[in-house]
Order: C-alpha cells, then sequence, then structure tokens
C-alpha cells in the first residue's frame, strides 16, 4: 500500500477528509497528519511517505514552500495541493515543484478518491517499469558488454595504456592495437525536448540498436562508456576502405534510431589516429566536435576535421547597429542583426562559452540605453541576470538567439514608450515655461532649451512632432491671446500692449495681429467695444 501524508492546518478539514476517504480501498493507508508545513517536513524526513495532499495557506510553512522541499529532498513523493487559491502565480508555483493536481477547494471525497486513483495507478505504472529497468540493469551488469565498456572507456582515457588494458582487450578479443582508429561520440535527445536522455533503459536499447545496425561491419565497436556516452571506434589497417563506409553507417545508424524510439540523434568525430595509444586524442575530438552542436539542432554529424575556427568575431562592428536599431524601436533590424550574427558564429565555429560571452556584451549595451534613459529600474524589462541565465541554459544557439530577440524587442519597445513619456512631459514643461515667462521680449529658444536642459535641435524635432508647430509659433499665439485680454479689458495704447505681452517692436506686433486675426489692434478695440 501507498503511504499517505494529510497536511493542513484546518483540523476539521483534517479529520474529515481522514474519515471520509476509504484509504484501503484505494490501496492507500494514511500514515500521518501534520498542521503546518514544517511538521510535515520533519516527518517526512523520519517516515517513509509516497503521497502528500497538502493545502497552500499554512503557518510557519506553507503548501507552496513544503513542496519546494519536497521537490528538492525527496523527488519521489507525488505531490497533491487543495486550496481557495485559484491565481495563475500558485498553479504556476505548482507546476515547477512537479506537483500532481493542483484541486480548488471545496473538494469533495468523490473529486479527491478521484485523483488519488488515478495517482495509484500511476505509482503502480511506475514501480512496474522500475522493476523492469531494475532487471535490464541486473542483466546488463552480468553481461560482458559491462566489462567491454570498461575497457574500452578506460583505453580512450589513458594516452599511453598499459599492460593490463592490453591483455583485456585480447581477452574481449578485440584487436584493434595497431590499427587506424577513429572516435565517433552519440548525443541522442528526444524530438520534443533537447535534454539529453540518460535512463539506464534507454541507453541500453540504444546500444542494441547501434550493435544491430553494425552487426555486418567487422570494423566498428559500440559500447557505453562509463560516463553514459555512447561511442563508435572505427578500426581498419587501410584507412581508405573504411571512409566511405562510415557515412553510410552513421545515417543507418540515425535511420533506425529515429524510426525505433522517435529520438534525434547528432554524432561528433574525431580525427583517424594510429594505435590505441593514440585513441585518446580521437576520443576528446569526438566530444569536442560534438559541442559544437550548439550552434545547430538540425545538423547531425560534426567531423572535426570540418571544423575550421576563426579567431574572432567583429562584435564590435555589430554593437553600433543593435544600438540604433534598439533606439528606434526597430523590430526587423534588431532580428536581421541577430540573423547576421548567428550564421557569423555558425561559420566560425565559436563555441558556446565564447558566443555568450559575445550575447552578454550585447545585453551590456542594452544596461547602457536604459541607464541614458532613466529606465534601469523600470519593473516591465526583464531583469538582466535573468535573461543571461535563461540564454547560458538554452541547449542550442537557435533558442538563445530567439530569447535575446524578445529581450531586445522589450528594451526597445519600452525605451520607446518612455521616450514618446518624456516627450510629452518635456512639452508640457515647455508650455507651462512660455505661459509663465511670455512677456519677457527676450525669451528665445536657447533660453528655453537652458531652463529644460535640452538640446535646441532635439528639443525643436520633439516639440513640431508633439505639437504641429514650432516654439516660435506657439510662443506668438501665446502673446497675441494675451494681447487680446488687454485690448478687450484696458485703455493701454497699442506699443504698450506690445511691450507688456513680450513684443519689442510695435510694428512688428501689428503685423503678427492683424496676420492672426485679420485685424488691426484698433480695429479689434472697436469691434469689441
Amino acid at each position: 500500500m501507498y503511504r499517505v501524508l494529510l497536511v493542513d492546518d484546518e483540523d476539521l478539514a483534517r479529520e474529515s477528509i481522514s474519515r471520509c476517504i476509504k484509504w484501503s480501498d484505494l490501496g492507500l493507508s494514511l500514515v500521518g497528519t501534520c498542521k503546518n508545513g514544517k511538521e510535515a517536513i520533519l516527518f517526512v524526513t523520519e517516515h517513509e511517505v509516497d503521497i502528500v495532499l497538502t493545502d497552500i495557506c499554512m503557518p510557519y510553512v506553507d503548501g507552496m514552500e513544503l513542496s519546494k522541499f519536497l521537490y528538492e529532498n525527496h523527488k519521489d513523493i507525488k505531490i497533491v495541493i487543495f486550496s481557495g487559491y485559484h491565481e495563475f502565480d500558485y498553479a504556476k508555483q505548482a507546476m515547477k515543484y512537479k506537483v500532481i493536481e493542483y484541486l480548488l477547494k471545496p473538494v469533495t471525497a468523490q473529486e479527491l478518491s478521484d485523483v488519488l486513483i488515478n495517482l495509484t495507478n500511476e505509482l503502480n505504472k511506475n514501480q512496474k517499469e522500475q522493476q523492469e529497468i531494475t532487471i535490464m540493469k541486473q542483466e546488463y551488469n552480468k553481461s560482458l558488454t559491462l566489462v567491454k565498456g570498461q575497457v574500452l572507456s578506460d583505453l580512450m582515457l589513458e594516452g599511453n595504456p598499459n599492460e593490463q588494458l592490453k591483455n583485456d582487450l585480447q581477452r574481449l578479443q578485440i584487436h584493434i592495437e595497431d590499427s587506424n582508429l577513429r572516435v565517433a561520440s552519440f548525443m541522442v535527445t528526444s524530438f520534443d525536448s533537447d535534454e539529453p536522455k540518460q535512463s539506464a533503459l534507454i541507453l541500453i536499447t540504444i546500444v542494441k540498436i547501434i550493435e544491430t545496425t553494425i552487426k555486418d561491419y567487422e570494423d566498428c565497436i559500440v559500447f557505453q562508456g562509463m560516463d553514459n556516452g555512447i561511442y563508435l571506434i572505427f578500426h581498419t589497417s587501410q584507412k581508405r576502405n573504411l571512409e566511405d563506409k562510415i557515412h553510410l553507417i552513421l545515417n543507418d545508424i540515425k535511420k533506425n534510431i529515429e524510426a525505433a524510439m522517435s529520438f534525434h540523434i547528432q554524432v561528433g568525430m574525431g580525427r583517424w589516429v594510429h594505435g590505441i595509444q593514440n585513441l585518446s586524442i580521437s576520443f576528446e575530438e569526438a566530444k569536442r566536435a560534438l559541442s559544437y552542436r550548439y550552434l545547430d539542432h538540425n545538423t547531425y554529424l560534426w567531423d572535426i576535421d570540418m571544423i575550421k575556427m576563426v579567431d574572432k568575431v567583429g562584435i564590435y562592428d555589430h554593437l553600433e547597429a543593435f544600438q540604433t536599431a534598439i533606439r528606434g524601436n526597430d523590430k526587423e533590424e534588431i532580428k536581421k542583426l541577430l540573423g547576421q550574427l548567428q550564421k557569423e558564429f555558425y561559420i566560425g565555429y565559436l563555441d558556446k562559452n565564447r558566443i555568450l560571452l559575445y550575447l552578454q556584451r550585447i545585453i551590456l549595451l542594452t544596461r547602457k540605453l536604459l541607464e541614458e534613459a532613466d529606465m534601469e529600474n523600470n519593473s516591465q524589462i526583464p531583469k538582466e541576470h535573468d535573461i543571461l541565465e535563461q540564454i547560458s541554459k538554452a541547449p542550442y544557439l537557435e533558442q538563445a538567439m530567439k530569447l535575446l530577440q524578445n529581450y531586445l524587442n522589450e528594451i526597445a519597445c519600452q525605451l520607446s514608450i518612455g521616450k514618446e513619456s518624456n516627450s510629452e512631459k518635456l512639452v508640457a514643461q515647455a508650455k507651462a515655461y512660455l505661459n509663465k515667462n511670455f512677456n519677457n521680449p527676450d525669451l528665445s529658444l536657447s533660453i528655453l532649451c537652458q531652463e529644460l536642459l535640452i538640446s535646441p535641435s532635439y528639443f525643436s524635432s520633439i516639440y513640431k512632432a508633439s505639437t504641429g508647430e514650432t516654439f516660435l509659433e506657439t510662443l506668438n499665439q501665446i502673446r497675441l491671446e494675451q494681447a487680446k485680454l488687454l485690448l478687450r479689458n484696458t485703455n493701454l495704447r497699442n506699443y504698450e500692449v506690445a511691450l507688456k505681452v513680450g513684443f519689442s517692436d510695435p510694428h512688428y506686433f501689428n503685423i503678427a495681429f492683424k496676420k492672426a486675426t485679420k485685424m488691426t489692434p484698433k480695429e479689434f478695440v472697436k469691434r469689441n467695444d
């Protein structure tokens, strides 16, 4: 029977669930109840538990903290959460900690029983699979394959094999001591995930498929290394005789594995070397060649002989273009520049660490742009260290570049929004200053920009774009409106009005007034008497 721990801070809830669920009928045993996560952590540390049913909101240690602890320290324990909280953040956290079910309160006995039935079935299935894997492991450990893997692993790791290794090769009837040798290293991933497949059953199955594929070739040896890697050693007295076959063999292996298991295969190839004393060289080269798979998920064969590295990529030639595209919120140009950079990485066979350094420089550029715009603390922008971590964890360059593209697009968008907001603020400040100081005859664009701490050319461009008129047009409009008020409400002469609203030249005042109102100041006064 599977052991269940119930965790809820409400006495009534614990008692109700304990009483209403027919535990034994479900193949379960309720081994304990706790009123908070702190008690639960202590309980699972001291007792065997298969399933934890927990509420979220509890004192001391809540359900999410308990789920995190179980995920990190007891991965085999299945977690079911029942809670009155239906926020997405809780569900997202629950997914992160591999919670099996997230039930919203109130939960009926039937609902919980159905979940427990499904969970029991899953545990039964997992237990059966684990038993099968255990049996296969036991058989595998007894077989000659393990010995072969150990001997060949030692051989590839030691530059100068000792007599014991040579004797082991003879006993295994592996006669490659004076042959031309070449190592191929395999990486296996599923088509829906880029994570390497390392389970014992999968590795054994893949080795069996390769053994079946190469059974008609006497000059190939496949084995699973002590590092769980899968390796193929080609050996021949005449390299030319085998060279043409290698690609046919590898293509057949790729085809058979992908057909049988729906897995994606990538291969790294070392150079030809002579004698087992040099086998470690080809082995290291094969692993290094395979590391370049980061550049392209779809390239299945990485041959060290074909990899021609360049000293550097002209990243500094790109930075100014990236800066312009980001400032202009030009997403197409950002995409284009990243595509060009990715192509340079590929052509230059840059390794992952060097690529990450280049991408980091681009991210540092965005920091500079944000600081210039006084937006480095904008909560809408992803944190720099978060995007760096995501990019570094991406298994392939394509995913890393997509993450960077999304980040740069977001930076460009936020800078554009900030720029528009800043422009509106500057325009409002300018208008307020003009309304307050319009009567200063010396007021000019230069004086205004000194007050706003901005360059006249930049101010003129944003002011025109925002208002549709120039600084001088706005100033004259304000002065003429004030002049109208004075003409209506005072007995001041025209030249006196002109001076009071900031016109130092009464003649120019008359011209401007008539142009705006289609009448002279004198005519305006008569019409408004």
